[in-house]
């Protein structure tokens, strides 16, 4: 979604974005379990329980968020100029479950730590949450018809935190509770720009 708004010298124009989008995948991941099951260093298993369906189901669920806000010269003054803030925010749920149904009953293996389900041969679930500000500016001013200096300056901050759930045969188990991890960072990214036209038709 885009609104103008026209001033005498300037306009102002806003943007506003968001996703809601939600997306399961079935596929066949037989041939990659067999490899796994019959490895001699490993479970080194076979007979019926290779032959046994193994669906991997893959599942995102996505809410994004995004606001900017910005004001920009419109005139033919010598100096010319956009302001503005931007601001996003993204939560982005991911896993995967492999359940392989009789597969304890007929190795005689448990397959989870703390999971309740049965048969499961792999579980992962990771939440990202992710939020930055933004805050920017700049400006140019003709020296001459031909001599342009352009300086510019954007402040960021951005915050995301992370969350793992493991279980099941195949990877190594996190606790019930998961594991936690958070990334912050902010700046400031300035830039100078000094332009001469040398001919009308030649920057």
């Amino acid at each position: 979604l885009q609104v103008e708004y026209d001033f005498t010298a300037a306009k102002l124009t806003a943007i506003t974005s968001y996703i809601d989008r939600e997306i399961t995948v079935v596929r066949d991941s037989g041939q990659l379990t067999t490899s796994i099951l019959t490895q001699p260093s490993g479970f080194n298993l076979s007979g019926v329980v290779l032959d046994q369906a193994a669906p991997l189901i893959d599942q995102t669920d996505l809410h994004k968020f995004s606001q900017e806000i910005r004001l920009n010269s419109t005139d033919e003054a010598p100096l010319q100029y956009v302001v503005g803030a931007f601001y996003t925010t993204s939560d982005r749920k991911y896993g995967q479950n492999l359940q392989v149904d009789g597969f304890e009953n007929l190795t005689g293996l448990q397959t989870t730590r703390f999971l309740t389900q049965p048969d499961i041969l792999y579980f992962s679930s990771y939440d990202y949450d992710f939020r930055q500000w933004a805050l920017f500016g700049e400006a140019t001013y003709a020296l001459t018809r031909r001599l342009k200096v352009t300086g510019g300056l954007r402040w960021f901050e951005f915050r995301e935190s992370r969350h793992m759930i493991l279980d099941g045969l195949f990877p190594v188990s996190t606790k019930p509770e998961g594991l936690s991890a958070k990334t912050v960072s902010r700046g400031l990214t300035p830039r100078i720009i000094l332009a001469y036209t040398a001919a009308d038709n030649i920057q």
